[in-house]
Protein backbone atom coordinates (compact mmCIF):
# COMPACT_ATOMS: atom_id res chain seq x y z
CA UNK A 1 0.00 0.00 0.00
CA UNK A 2 2.69 2.81 1.31
CA UNK A 3 4.83 1.78 -2.82
CA UNK A 4 1.40 2.95 -4.23
CA UNK A 5 0.89 6.22 -2.34
CA UNK A 6 4.81 6.30 -2.70
CA UNK A 7 4.15 6.03 -6.71
CA UNK A 8 1.44 8.85 -6.68
CA UNK A 9 3.69 11.58 -4.70
CA UNK A 10 6.29 10.40 -7.14
CA UNK A 11 4.24 10.99 -10.36
CA UNK A 12 3.42 15.32 -9.06
CA UNK A 13 7.43 15.75 -9.94
CA UNK A 14 7.23 14.50 -13.35
CA UNK A 15 3.96 16.81 -14.61
CA UNK A 16 5.18 20.16 -15.88
CA UNK A 17 1.69 21.10 -16.45
CA UNK A 18 -0.53 23.59 -14.24
CA UNK A 19 -2.71 21.95 -11.90
CA UNK A 20 -6.33 21.48 -12.23
CA UNK A 21 -8.72 21.76 -9.42
CA UNK A 22 -9.59 18.02 -9.38
CA UNK A 23 -5.64 17.23 -8.89
CA UNK A 24 -5.44 19.71 -6.00
CA UNK A 25 -8.23 17.57 -4.21
CA UNK A 26 -6.81 14.33 -5.67
CA UNK A 27 -3.61 15.15 -4.08
CA UNK A 28 -4.65 16.94 -0.53
CA UNK A 29 -6.91 13.65 -0.29
CA UNK A 30 -3.69 11.77 -0.57
CA UNK A 31 -1.82 13.31 2.40
CA UNK A 32 -4.83 13.32 4.25
CA UNK A 33 -4.82 9.24 4.44
CA UNK A 34 -0.71 9.63 5.27
CA UNK A 35 -1.57 12.12 7.98
CA UNK A 36 -4.35 9.98 8.97
CA UNK A 37 -2.11 6.38 9.21
CA UNK A 38 0.77 8.26 11.27
CA UNK A 39 -1.12 10.80 13.80
CA UNK A 40 -0.85 10.51 17.21
CA UNK A 41 -4.09 10.51 17.71
CA UNK A 42 -5.32 6.83 16.74
CA UNK A 43 -5.14 4.48 19.20
CA UNK A 44 -1.44 3.00 19.34
CA UNK A 45 -3.00 -0.69 19.94
CA UNK A 46 0.46 -2.90 18.69
CA UNK A 47 2.36 0.12 17.91
CA UNK A 48 0.76 0.91 14.27
CA UNK A 49 1.91 4.29 14.18
CA UNK A 50 5.41 3.91 14.94
CA UNK A 51 5.11 0.80 11.92
CA UNK A 52 3.02 2.94 9.70
CA UNK A 53 5.88 6.11 10.21
CA UNK A 54 9.07 3.36 9.69
CA UNK A 55 7.54 1.74 6.65
CA UNK A 56 6.77 5.21 5.33
CA UNK A 57 10.01 6.08 6.11
CA UNK A 58 11.82 2.66 4.48
CA UNK A 59 9.81 2.82 1.32
CA UNK A 60 10.82 6.01 0.68
CA UNK A 61 7.67 8.26 0.98
CA UNK A 62 9.31 10.71 3.18
CA UNK A 63 11.41 11.51 0.48
CA UNK A 64 8.96 12.08 -2.23
CA UNK A 65 7.07 13.83 0.15
CA UNK A 66 10.60 16.16 0.13
CA UNK A 67 10.57 16.82 -3.07
CA UNK A 68 7.77 18.09 -3.50
CA UNK A 69 8.12 20.95 -1.16
CA UNK A 70 10.90 21.73 -3.56
CA UNK A 71 9.47 21.38 -7.00
CA UNK A 72 8.55 24.73 -8.68
CA UNK A 73 4.46 25.37 -9.67
CA UNK A 74 2.87 23.50 -6.32
CA UNK A 75 -0.13 25.16 -4.94
CA UNK A 76 0.29 26.91 -1.72
CA UNK A 77 -2.08 24.20 -0.22
CA UNK A 78 -0.45 21.80 -0.91
CA UNK A 79 2.50 22.86 0.07
CA UNK A 80 1.17 23.07 3.35
CA UNK A 81 -0.33 19.67 3.96
CA UNK A 82 2.95 18.43 2.29
CA UNK A 83 4.54 20.24 5.45
CA UNK A 84 2.34 18.74 7.93
CA UNK A 85 1.90 15.67 6.64
CA UNK A 86 6.24 15.44 6.73
CA UNK A 87 6.01 16.72 10.25
CA UNK A 88 3.85 13.48 11.26
CA UNK A 89 5.87 11.01 9.48
CA UNK A 90 8.52 12.15 11.40
CA UNK A 91 7.21 12.76 14.81
CA UNK A 92 8.35 10.40 17.28
CA UNK A 93 10.29 8.08 14.71
CA UNK A 94 13.37 10.18 15.18
CA UNK A 95 13.60 10.60 19.07
CA UNK A 96 13.27 6.87 19.16
CA UNK A 97 16.51 6.39 16.46
CA UNK A 98 18.34 8.96 18.62
CA UNK A 99 17.16 6.85 22.16
CA UNK A 100 18.15 3.58 20.03
CA UNK A 101 21.53 4.97 19.32
CA UNK A 102 22.40 6.07 23.04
Amino acid sequence: MFQSISLTFAFLNSTKVGWSAQKVSNVLHMLLVVRTLVSPANPNTGGVTSSCQTTMLSCGLLEKLCSILLAAGIPAEVLTETIVAIAEVIRCVFKAMSLNTQ
